[in-house]
């Protein structure tokens, strides 16, 4: 009786382990299915690093018109208001 037991408690371990092999290998299969990892994975460097360049080219270009826009209107106030602005920006820019 015992060795049904242990034959039991073997075949359930053995069964356990082969599902979690199954999950893991779902797991993978469906990372790299996914549409990003393939575009990571297979575009060619330039054109990946053109694409996800942009965000980042947008959001500079918003910086410095709204700098540009800021330090104009400071400077209608005094000099040192102006000197304000631009040591601000610039420690700003070295923050991001």
């Amino acid at each position: 009786m015992t060795e049904q037991n242990e034959s039991k408690t073997v075949t359930e371990e053995e069964n356990k382990i082969a599902e979690n092999k199954m999950a893991e290998k779902e797991k993978k299969e469906q990372v790299q299915k996914s549409p990003r990892y393939v575009m990571l994975t297979e575009t060619p460097v330039p054109a990946l690093i053109r694409k996800l360049s942009v965000p980042t080219i947008i959001s500079m270009l918003v910086t410095g018109i709204y700098n540009t826009a800021d330090t104009f209107f400071v400077g209608k106030i005094s000099t040192e208001a102006t000197a304000a602005v631009g040591l601000a920006f610039s420690a700003m820019a070295i923050i991001q």
